[in-house]
């Protein structure tokens, strides 16, 4: 997608009510993470597709896992981000790791629908889901996601407060 942002709604509408299985931050940070790659492409000009080895289901796993790890070691800032966000935060490298490829998947998968340039399963230059949705139906449905993901998040929030707060009787 043309701005990462579109993909952060879809994301958070996966993630917030699958919390228990879905590590959230990583899952949405990793639609993120794997746009480093598209960047670079236009900062440096490189004679490279857009769209290169981690925008693939094979090497972005191999990324995903290595932003994982790299992760791990950075709990404590994401525990305070979910502070931040009044959510709590559990989690295990197993669920980082998984979170981070689903992520990426996530990524790939819409991008896929979006760009001809895109080879979900490198090495063979297939994409099955190029056009399979119009540009404005994807668009569309990803604005659209930010309902449910803010429904989530206030249920999400609703849900650790009443936990943290000392019953009354």
């Amino acid at each position: 997608m043309p701005f990462t942002p579109f993909h952060f709604p879809l994301c958070a509408t996966i993630s917030l009510p699958l919390r228990r299985y879905i590590d959230f931050p990583i899952f949405l940070f990793s639609n993120v993470i794997i746009d480093l790659e598209v960047l670079a492409v236009m900062i440096f000009g490189s004679n490279q597709r857009l769209h290169g080895y981690a925008h693939t289901f094979l090497i972005g796993s191999i990324v995903a896992v290595l932003y994982a790890v790299i992760a791990f070691k950075a709990r404590l800032p994401i525990k305070r981000f979910m502070e931040f966000l009044k959510l709590p935060y559990e989690t295990t490298k197993k669920k980082m790791i998984s979170s981070a490829i689903l992520g990426f998947w996530v990524h790939i998968f819409l991008d896929a629908l979006l760009y001809r340039d895109i080879r979900p399963f490198y090495p063979s230059s297939y994409n099955p889901f190029y056009g399979v949705v119009s540009r404005g139906a994807l668009y569309l449905s990803c604005t659209i996601m930010v309902i449910p993901a803010i429904a989530f998040y206030l249920a999400n929030r609703m849900s650790a407060s009443k936990k943290s707060s000392p019953h009354r009787q």
